[in-house]
């Protein structure tokens, strides 16, 4: 391994003495940095008591440990490790707390480790901050890092490192990069009052040489060039994900919510486009629109951070963030953001580029005013989400053109628990999330913002990372992984241990339900593009014959005998792929003796569906002495033996010159046995594939005889399939755009509901207001009344001290006087 104080620039120089990591600040923490909006606290819970220590052959023996230590909660056995990833990885992010304990604790952190494997936990997050690593320009220290991974490397874990270029309450930026902020402060965000923010650089500065000769850009790149140089034995098979942080919190958005006491809940923020940097593009925007006005500065009327958006000119339901010049800017803003996300990403994807390491990034789930027309909050947070605007598409479309996979947290947060004045809906954010991710084919990683082990939010993070849910007509699956946060103190007290053990447990058997049945669409997938390959038909007309070839091929391939319950299980999968197969198919199938298959619509709805279908499709000629009659039902006929007549005795048929007509047997019940069910039926029996020539002068490209049909023995013509699909198709339509109405309809209840809601509160500041003017005049009037009274008497002295007090115009009014 390479040496791991090492120094990293354009050539390598030699390597300097190993030294020691400082310690970081803070103590024990609770929870991940850098999350700091309002969540339910975590469960407390007593002191948890000794339980026995692992066994088995990679676990060395151990110092006797206390009873309170996290050793002490590891199970007793070692469940068996699986053989690849499962459905659903589980990874748990480790404290700072943790971090610092595997090098002066390093039994405690190895205990610790070693029992979130026995439980099935596939892998840990570690934080790899910016300020701790890079003391000085290019002299990187991964001596704490190293021997965290070492330490999961022995526990069996997968790791999951997160590149924090930000800053929080424990953790600063680097000491030379906050010197270079000193000479040139608009390095860092700036507010409209010109108030700077330290929790992370400007995106106006990404190609300005401003820390020390080089870029941030630049800076960045070569911090992940030297973690995968410096731990290069481990990519791949230790260190399996990356997560970049892109902004503050390690997320995509601008500091529009400070953690000191300029913002609170549920505040809009404000804009961070004020630096020199910032301006400068601004202004070179407004240049190519044509506006160059627009590029003076950012909104005026965009309120204070603690504000609400009723309370701004900007953010209001009817505000200016709709015009022309809300537009611009708000598109300017994010796209600013964007590009910052594109450029560092894609500076990641060549540092790691062959290292077998999955780049991830990380949204905010910015879930206050979500249902307020502007989301004022997002907003100012650089995502551009209001007007009928989907603010996290470009995004997701540059995490699929980099290959990364999207983060996102707030699993555990419902709708019920959010106050109803923040028109909050984690819910609904959390959803579109997960519904543009999908229509960008990008895998998403959901976690939990606060660290709650409660049996509650653990099992809201379950159903949202397991249920399956649709947005605006897009399905949502399963996500990819469960992330928790933080492995800490407070995740080994008694009662959050014990239900998040149970926890874990659960998702065992939910993962193992969801690898079988993601097993089994893949078999189904195989087995359908294996058959319409090798019959050159559609798959509706080659299932049953497909099935068959495999199990005569399974039966004589080999000249070996199975064991009897492996043949079963063989012949149930079989069973059961040929059973799917023809529940997918267009065409209803036959099986070997030329009954029809179940179908997953009801016999009325096959029916119905084909009586139209083939009416539309055969028009009939009516033969001598009758007219032609359409297709109808004929149940109560069918079971007593009589068969319903088309037309007359004739019947219909395709005209001479029409192609093969091929028949169809609808999927509605079993043919009646006997010969009364055959009586006039002059057509050959159905073939096991279910289509074929109805004759041999069908096939032949002749006119089949004239006979009689009934609803289990029909002649169609060829244009059958066709009209069938474009009638299904029409309907889909009808569907869609039924379901596009009904939600606009939502749209305009909500909006509505939305407008309501602020203009009451509006009313409520204004009566409030009144009722503060009304109590004043009343305080003005008896002063008054006050100084008429003085002023009657004579009593010259006085009247000017109580001007004095009231007015503090004693001496002019003493002179008038």
């Amino acid at each position: 391994m390479a040496s791991l104080h090492c120094t990293h620039g354009a050539r390598a120089r030699a390597p300097a003495a190993p030294r020691a990591a400082a310690p970081r600040p803070g103590g024990m923490l609770s929870g991940r940095s850098g999350r700091r909006r309002p969540v339910a606290p975590a469960r407390a819970g007593a002191c948890a008591q000794a339980a026995p220590q692992l066994e088995g052959a990679r676990v060395r023996p151990e110092p006797p440990i206390e009873a309170n230590s996290i050793v002490a909660f590891a199970p007793a056995h070692r469940l068996d490790e699986p053989e690849g990833p499962p459905a659903m990885p589980l990874f748990v992010a480790l404290s700072d707390e943790l971090v610092v304990a595997c090098q002066k604790q390093p039994e405690v952190a190895r205990g610790g480790l070693k029992a979130l494997q026995c439980l099935g936990v596939w892998g840990v997050v570690v934080d790899v901050w910016w300020g701790d690593v890079e003391r000085e320009p290019r002299q990187y220290d991964w001596a704490a890092h190293a021997a965290v991974l070492q330490m999961a490397r022995e526990a069996g874990l997968r790791v999951k490192v997160a590149f924090c270029f930000h800053a929080d309450e424990q953790h600063s930026l680097p000491p030379w990069v906050l010197a270079a902020g000193k000479a040139v402060p608009d390095i860092f965000p700036t507010d409209r009052a010109g108030a700077r923010s330290t929790e992370c650089l400007s995106v106006g500065v990404d190609h300005v040489p401003a820390l020390a000769g080089r870029t941030p850009l630049a800076a960045y790149g070569e911090f992940i060039a030297a973690f995968r140089d410096a731990l290069a034995p481990l990519l791949g098979s230790v260190v399996t994900d990356a997560d970049v942080g892109l902004g503050p919190g390690g997320e995509l958005r601008y500091p529009s919510t400070p953690a000191d006491a300029r913002w609170n809940f549920p505040g809009i923020g404000e804009f961070q486009c004020y630096d020199r940097f910032m301006v400068a593009s601004l202004s070179a925007a407004a240049q190519q629109v044509g506006q160059p006005h627009w590029g003076n500065s950012g909104p005026h009327d965009a309120g204070g951070y603690c504000q609400w958006p009723h309370q701004t000119g900007f953010f209001h339901h009817q505000g200016s963030w709709d015009s022309e010049y809300g537009r611009f800017f708000l598109q300017w803003y994010s796209a600013s953001l964007l590009a910052h996300a594109d450029a560092l990403l894609g500076a990641a994807r060549a540092a790691l580029r062959g290292a077998g390491v999955t780049l991830h990034a990380r949204l905010p789930t910015i879930h206050w005013w979500y249902n307020q027309a502007a989301h004022a909050a997002e907003l100012t947070a650089g995502l551009y989400n209001s007007g009928g605007r989907n603010g996290y598409l470009a995004f997701c479309q540059v995490l699929a053109r980099h290959g990364a996979s999207l983060v996102l947290t707030g699993g555990e947060m419902r709708d019920c628990e959010q106050p109803s004045y923040a028109l909050a809906s984690p819910e609904s954010l959390l959803l579109q999330l997960r519904a543009t991710a999908a229509s960008q084919q990008v895998p998403v990683s959901l976690g939990n913002l606060s660290a709650r082990f409660d049996a509650d939010a653990l099992a809201e993070l379950e159903r949202k990372g397991f249920e399956p849910g649709g947005h605006r007509g897009i399905d949502v699956g399963p996500v990819s992984a469960l992330v928790v946060n933080a492995m800490g103190a407070a995740m080994f007290e008694q009662p959050s241990w014990r239900d998040f053990k149970d926890w874990v447990t659960r998702l065992r058997a939910r993962n193992g339900a969801l690898a079988s049945e993601r097993g089994a669409r893949g078999r189904r997938g195989g087995a359908g593009s294996g058959s319409s390959s090798s019959s050159g038909s559609s798959s509706s007309s080659g299932s049953g014959s497909s099935a068959a070839a495999a199990r005569a091929a399974a039966a004589a391939g080999g000249g070996s005998k199975q064991p009897p319950q492996q043949q079963q299980q063989q012949q149930q999968q079989q069973q059961q792929q040929e059973a799917e197969q023809r529940q997918s198919a267009l065409v209803p199938s036959f099986d070997q003796s030329g009954a029809a298959a179940p179908d997953a619509k009801s016999a009325s709805e096959a029916l119905a569906e084909a009586e139209t279908a083939y009416n539309a499709a055969c028009p009939s000629e009516p033969a001598a002495g009758a007219g032609a009659q359409p297709l109808r039902r004929a149940g109560a006929e069918r079971s007593s033996g009589a068969q319903p007549l088309l037309g007359s005795p004739a019947g219909r048929h395709p005209p001479a010159s029409a192609p093969p007509a091929r028949r169809v047997r609808l999927a509605s019940a079993p043919p009646p046995a006997g010969p009364a069910a055959d009586a006039g039926a002059q057509l050959p029996p159905m073939s096991p594939a279910g289509l074929r020539p109805a004759s041999a002068a069908a096939a032949a490209g002749g006119s089949p005889a004239p006979s009689r049909f009934n609803l289990n023995n029909v002649v169609i013509g060829p244009s059958f399939k066709e009209q069938l699909e474009k009638a299904r198709s029409e309907r889909d339509e009808a569907r869609r755009q039924a379901a596009e109405l009904q939600w606009q309809l939502k749209l305009k209840r909500d909006s509505s509901q939305q407008c309501q809601s602020e203009l009451e509160q509006c009313l409520r500041a204004q009566r409030q207001r009144l009722d503060e003017l009304e109590e004043l005049l009343q305080e003005r009037e008896q002063e008054l009344r006050e100084l008429l009274a003085l002023l009657q008497q004579g009593r010259w002295g006085d009247l000017r001290r109580q001007l004095e007090v009231v007015t503090g115009w004693g001496m002019a009014a003493a002179r008038c006087c």
